[in-house]
């Protein structure tokens, strides 16, 4: 999934229509990664700016009235997005948490 899929995801995810689960995960575009991954970032900001935390490979910003966490990581020259929907800041903040410790 392109880093553009991604945010047309995003975009179109209403509450009701959300699937609040734990966790989405997407197998990425890894060529796309090596033409403009250091950009991902920004491009997120500038596209959602309504962000709250933003590091070298993961942001968390609210999107019609649901927050998210995005997060891609490369693993054997392989590129995954994660991407985690809440009703809340704090559920967000609570699912994060729980995947990030395993």
């Amino acid at each position: 999934m392109s880093l553009d899929s991604i945010i047309n995801f995003i975009s179109k995810t209403e509450y009701t229509t959300a699937e609040l689960s734990v966790c989405n995960y997407f197998r990425g575009d890894i060529y796309e990664y090596y033409r403009f991954g250091s950009e991902y970032m920004n491009i997120l900001k500038n596209t959602f700016n309504n962000y709250t935390t933003v590091t070298d490979d993961s942001i968390i910003f609210i999107n019609n009235n649901l927050w998210f966490y995005i997060k891609f990581s490369i693993d054997n020259n392989e590129i995954y997005w994660t991407v985690n929907i809440a009703e809340t800041l704090n559920k967000l903040n609570d699912r994060t948490n729980k995947i990030n410790h395993f």
